[in-house]
């Protein structure tokens, strides 16, 4: 057979093998030349794959086609596709799995089975020390044992809340055990919920009561003059009624002792430990501290929140924009800001009492709200509707913005020139579903999950979407509204009081 020939047969297999991209000549000598179809690389790559694929072990098979379907099933459970769950998937099980496999291959006489063995024998080892590590680390203990000088002002506003009911009764439960029944007022508001909302309410508000709890849960449907006022016109209005009791049948006082906190906790997935330590975040001495809440896409009260220079957060790690507070949520340290609310939040019960408290001697916390005159406070500084003391839940006439936000912005209004210590707590997580309550409370917080985090938060969230909402982001049309009203950051932090 000739040269020319064999190169034509030669030319002719490898056409067949990969039947693509426009002809080329190979060149037989100065006279004769053959065409035939070059490679395009990501298909060669392709058939590369597929060619492995076709003599690969059943068993590699099967393993990946379970990492395939946890996969599915881990985007699904967890509303959208992450690259977490590909990285949970191959890291705590498709390594684990073949690691098995190849050792039962080595036992049967395989002596091809070293490399494979060495990366995930590596990986295995990797995952166990994590565990381990997880179950052996030590978290900050926080004291639940209740103070008799202290009473707590408890309020939800629940809405078909069945779902987060049973979770949401038994932390209720376990925190009023903890800080005393005695030094607890639970005050529930419950509308027009077409579940079982009202009768597991029911049972809770027996629960309690049991306890020695004293209570006020309403459930109630909604009036026609009601109906006809907006969304946020109606929440104003149910969260003055679930305050109501404060003033209206305690006078500010429990067992003649002025009420110490004001605890709001929305309809949330919450642990009695996390109320603990929002209670905890800088000594007790705020006037407001709010823990995070989550959802799918990240953190999600980014309509409420406003950073200490009266801007929007964003939903991605680390939520704000300015160095110092981007510094605080890494070092996992409270973060000063001027509004927040969050699915859970404390304040300081003096913004919301109408009763003549002496701080020095019941409450000699470093607050804001330690500077007030006797209530009742009326500010009109006609920039908005009057800010008041005791507070009350309202919208605004400037700006459709939520009664969660103007609630901090009243107490920045009645406070000047000093500056409220309001905080957000970025190591308290909630949120309004199980899935999201796992993943950002339980997974994202696993040791094994830390090298995929550390990446995922610094390179893609951090820098990556980071700059992208900056370039992009939407732009909230009451920021520049409501500037006027924030008192400034303080360039230092005093020993007492941030004052402008």
């Amino acid at each position: 057979m000739s040269q020319a020939r064999l190169l034509e047969m030669r030319a002719e297999s490898y056409q067949n093998r990969v039947r693509i991209a426009p002809h080329e000549q190979l060149m037989l000598s100065d006279e004769e030349a053959i065409e035939y179809r070059a490679s395009v690389p990501w298909k060669y790559t392709i058939l590369k794959f597929l060619k492995w694929l076709r003599i690969r072990e059943k068993s590699d098979l099967v393993i990946a086609r379970i990492s395939v379907a946890l996969f599915a099933y881990m985007s699904i459970h967890f509303y959208v596709p992450s690259s977490l769950y590909i990285y949970v998937v191959c890291i705590c099980f498709t390594a684990p799995a073949i690691f098995t496999t190849a050792i039962l291959r080595l036992r049967h006489g395989r002596t091809d089975q070293k490399k494979r063995l060495l990366i995930t024998g590596g990986i295995c080892t990797y995952v166990i020390a994590c565990l381990l590590a997880d179950c052996f680390s030590t978290r900050p203990s926080y004291p639940h044992q209740p103070n008799t000088h202290s009473k707590y002002y408890i309020a939800s506003l629940l809405h078909n809340s069945e779902a987060i009911l049973p979770h949401y009764s038994h932390s209720l439960v376990q925190l009023t055990k903890e800080l005393g029944p005695s030094n607890v007022y639970v005050s529930i508001y419950e509308n027009d919920s077409k579940d079982l909302t009202p009768t597991l309410l029911h049972k809770l508000d027996g629960n309690l009561r049991k306890l020695g709890v004293r209570t006020k849960i309403v459930t109630a449907k909604r009036s026609e003059q009601e109906s006809r006022k907006n969304r946020i016109e109606r929440l104003s209005a149910y969260r003055n009624l679930a305050m109501a009791p404060l003033n209206d049948e305690l006078h500010g006082k429990l067992d003649g002792i002025p009420f110490e906190k004001v605890i709001w906790i929305n309809d949330i997935l919450f642990e009695s430990s996390t109320v603990h330590q929002l209670l905890n975040t800088e000594g007790g001495q705020f006037d407001q501290a709010c823990a995070m809440d989550y959802c799918w896409l990240g953190f999600y009260d980014t309509w409420v929140m406003r950073d200490a220079d009266g801007k929007t957060t964003r939903p991605f790690w680390p939520y704000f924009k300015a160095e110092q507070d981007q510094k605080a949520v890494q070092a996992g340290l409270p973060v000063p800001v001027n509004a927040c609310w969050n699915g859970l939040t404390a304040f300081d019960a003096r913004w919301f009492s109408n009763t003549t408290i002496s701080p020095n001697e019941t409450m000699p916390f470093l607050t804001s709200a330690l500077t007030l005159n006797p209530p009742p406070i009326f500010r009109a500084d006609s920039l908005d509707v009057p800010a008041t003391v005791p507070l009350t839940f309202r919208n605004s006439d400037l700006c459709f913005s939520s009664e969660s936000l103007l609630s901090s912005l009243d107490m920045h209004r009645i406070a000047r020139p000093y500056r409220p210590r309001i905080y957000v707590n970025p190591n308290l997580v909630v949120a309004y579903d199980k899935p999201n309550y796992f993943l950002y409370r339980s997974m994202m917080r696993w040791s094994v999950v830390g090298p995929w985090r550390h990446f995922w938060q610094y390179w893609i969230e951090h820098r990556l979407f980071g700059f992208a909402l900056h370039v992009l982001g939407r732009v909230d049309p009451c920021t520049d509204v409501f500037m006027p009203n924030w008192v400034p950051r303080s360039p230092s932090k005093g020993p007492n009081i941030d004052s402008s």
